[in-house]
C-alpha cells in the first residue's frame, strides 16, 4: 500500500509539473526538440533511481537509449511492470520512447533511469551528474538533486 501511494504521489507532482510547464513554468534543461522538468534521485546506500519529466515539442519521435553518471558503476533504464498474480518486478528495457508532441514521465512504477552498484551512498540535499543520450536529440548533462523518499512502512 506504501508504495502505492508513493507512486502515485510522485505522478500527481509529475502531473502537476507538466500542468505548471504547459503554463509557461521554464524547463530544467533542452536539448533539440525536448524539454526536461524536475530531475530529482532517489536517496539510497545500494541502488539509485532518477526521475523527471519530458516534454517533446517536436515532429518525430525521439527515445532515451542509454544513461551514465559518475557515482554509478552501472546505469540501465528501466521499467516496472505488473506481474500476473500481484506485486510488481523492474526489467531493464533498450529504451524509452519519447513520442513526438507528448509528455513522458519517468517515475516510480514506471520507467525510470537505475543506478546500479552505486560507489557512493545517495544522500539528501546532495546532487549527482547524470548524462542522458537520445536517438535523436544527442546527449544533455543535467545536475539532478537527490531528494527522500517515504518508504513502505514510513521509512
Amino acid at each position: 500500500m506504501g508504495r502505492i501511494l508513493l507512486a502515485v504521489g510522485i505522478g500527481v507532482l509529475l502531473v502537476s509539473g507538466a500542468i505548471a510547464c504547459s503554463q509557461g513554468v521554464k524547463a530544467a534543461k533542452k536539448v533539440g526538440d525536448l524539454e526536461i522538468y524536475d530531475p530529482f534521485a532517489r536517496a539510497s546506500h545500494e541502488e539509485g533511481a532518477v526521475y523527471m519529466a519530458f516534454r517533446n515539442t517536436g515532429d518525430d519521435d525521439d527515445s532515451i537509449i542509454a544513461a551514465s553518471s559518475p557515482v554509478a558503476n552501472k546505469v540501465e533504464l528501466h521499467n516496472t511492470v505488473a506481474l500476473q498474480g500481484g506485486g510488481m518486478r523492474m526489467t531493464p528495457v533498450e529504451r524509452i520512447p519519447l513520442p513526438k508532441r507528448a509528455w513522458v514521465a519517468l517515475s516510480p512504477g514506471g520507467y525510470h533511469i537505475m543506478l546500479v552498484d552505486l560507489k557512493e551512498e545517495l544522500k539528501a540535499g546532495q546532487k549527482i551528474t547524470v548524462t542522458i543520450r537520445f536517438e535523436r536529440a544527442g546527449s544533455v548533462t543535467l545536475e539532478v538533486p537527490v531528494v527522500e523518499l517515504m518508504e513502505e512502512g514510513g521509512h
